[in-house]
């Protein structure tokens, strides 16, 4: 097979552009868990969901700010540290603000008591359509939203045939299990849902973007014939 690294693109500088939407896709992000998901008594996935279980066993719950976004930064500083050296640095600089936009948003913005929207099932598929889209945003704009991610960034170079999504699998399964044993069947089943919801949408925004970058890219005859040469 090729090797990717036989092609070098610099990354470009981060844009002010840029900057605008990782604070706004992580802003969206957080919203959704915050305002949709947690009113349902559910769990978002990764270092997120880890946050939200860890506040409940811990008891939590009645402090005058939510912790989840304090935990949430708490786990992400040890993956932060392991995914330094392979993060190109406007990847490290966007996912710093995107995790402060993410622990401001989850400490400070209040919870409803009552679920905004009285359909499970519905809040479930608002809540993760409106964060993947915002989780897409942040990647699409050099960043990240931390979490499994930083985690895939260190492993892709140490682990032969791994990739991001067979850990967000692996993870998931394990908290969502975990959820299943703690609480009762039905909250693990509608999480696995909100996880769903969230991945799709994630990956419809991103992979949209990329084509678009690609057509934007291929402008240039020369580039075109060595992308259709060595890929096609």
């Amino acid at each position: 097979g090729f090797e990717m690294s036989e092609i070098h693109v610099q990354p470009r500088p981060l844009s002010v552009h840029n900057w605008i939407m990782i604070i706004a896709g992580s802003a969206l992000y957080a919203l959704s868990v915050n305002l949709f998901l947690s009113p349902l008594s559910l769990f978002a996935g990764g270092i997120v969901g880890t946050a939200q279980l860890v506040r409940n066993l811990l008891g939590l719950t009645d402090v005058s700010f939510d912790i989840v976004g304090i935990l949430n930064l708490s786990f992400n500083i040890p993956l932060f540290i392991l995914a330094y050296k392979a993060m190109a640095k406007k990847t490290f600089y966007g996912t710093a603000v995107s995790l402060a936009v993410q622990t401001m948003i989850l400490s400070f913005i209040p919870t409803p008591s009552m679920p905004l929207i009285s359909d499970t099932l519905a809040g479930i598929m608002i809540s993760g359509i409106l964060g993947g889209i915002g989780c897409g945003i942040v990647l699409s704009n050099g960043g990240t939203a931390g979490g499994l991610d930083l985690l895939g960034l260190y492993l892709t170079g140490r682990l032969k045939d791994f990739s991001v999504g067979k850990l967000a699998m692996f993870y998931n399964a394990c908290l969502y299990s975990i959820c299943g044993i703690l609480y009762d069947p039905g909250t693990a089943i509608y999480s696995v849902l909100w996880i769903v919801f969230f991945s799709l949408a994630v990956d419809r925004y991103h992979t949209q973007n990329i084509e678009v970058e690609l057509m934007i890219f291929t402008h240039k005859p020369e580039v075109a014939q060595m992308i259709l040469s060595k890929y096609v």
